[in-house]
């Protein structure tokens, strides 16, 4: 009788710990901090490197263009009082052209900046996506959820630095593509 207690007790624990264990197992979850990654990594660092400089350099580019344009009015102003009425309006119309002219430099530079950087950020966005994969397919993880979505984790399940490492050695650069879509 004891011996068929001890046998019933055994076949219980094992029913009823076998699917836990095997849960536990089967369910390893990675977690990233997918934001680090994107400004940590050496792409992602040469990416705003790149975002910056094209900023800078389209700035330096407007500065000149509103600096000739506030000469040109000084200019046209100045000439008022010696101007026919109807060179006058020529001249205006020919700044209020430079103006728009400008503008649109603007407008289009700005268009550059967004598309480039979108461009860019779905490049390394692919990238970190696969080197999650490689990084969870190492570790043994079934799934990699993003930090922002987790409220408790074990510290070991968090990748981001693996992740970040791999990704170095995987990709350091991605060039930025900064022609305007078209319309």
């Amino acid at each position: 009788m004891l011996k068929n207690f001890i046998y019933t007790a055994a076949l219980i624990l094992t029913f009823f710990t076998t699917p836990a264990m095997a849960q536990g197992q089967g369910q390893i979850i990675g977690v990233v901090d997918v934001q680090k990654i994107l400004q940590v990594s050496s792409a992602g660092k040469n990416i705003h490197d790149q975002l910056e400089a094209k900023r800078n350099s389209y700035q330096k580019e407007i500065s000149g263009k509103e600096d000739s344009l506030r000469k040109l009015e000084k200019s046209i102003l100045d000439q008022k009082a010696s101007l026919s009425k109807e060179d006058f309006e020529a001249k205006s119309k020919e700044f209020q052209r430079d103006v728009l002219s400008t503008q649109k430099v603007v407008l289009n530079n700005k268009r550059s900046l967004e598309a480039g950087f979108a461009r860019a950020l779905g490049k390394l966005r692919d990238e970190v996506r696969a080197t999650i994969e490689v990084v969870a397919k190492e570790r043994g993880f079934n799934m990699v959820i993003s930090q922002e979505n987790v409220i408790i984790a074990q510290p070991s399940s968090d990748i981001t630095d693996t992740v970040i490492t791999a990704l170095d050695k995987r990709v350091s650069k991605i060039d930025i593509d900064w022609s305007v879509p078209k319309n």
